[in-house]
């Protein structure tokens, strides 16, 4: 799952250098600065499938935060459903 995440951080630096050369009108400062924007956004965004890394549900977080995410209410139930703390598995003898 590493690799998804990585793919998802390449593709924000992609959308971000895109915006700033389309952006290119804009005075340096404001684009520096809405590339910064953008890229936080992103980053901020995905915050809940960062907190389910390693865990047994990280797959399921990650699909309802890409999907759901961008409602308010879909991105506070990945973001606790990643918190959640997996109960020790007890081996049966």
């Amino acid at each position: 799952m590493d690799s998804l995440l990585a793919w998802f951080l390449g593709w924000a630096v992609l959308v971000a250098i895109v915006g700033s050369l389309l952006l290119s009108q804009l005075q340096p400062v404001a684009a520096l600065a809405l590339t910064v924007l953008i890229v936080a956004s992103i980053g901020l965004y995905f915050v809940p499938t960062y907190v389910a890394k390693g865990k047994p549900h990280f797959t399921q977080v990650f699909i309802l935060n890409l999907f759901l995410g961008w409602t308010f209410l879909g991105w506070v139930i990945a973001l606790v459903w990643a918190a959640k703390q997996v109960p020790p598995s007890h081996p049966t003898t």
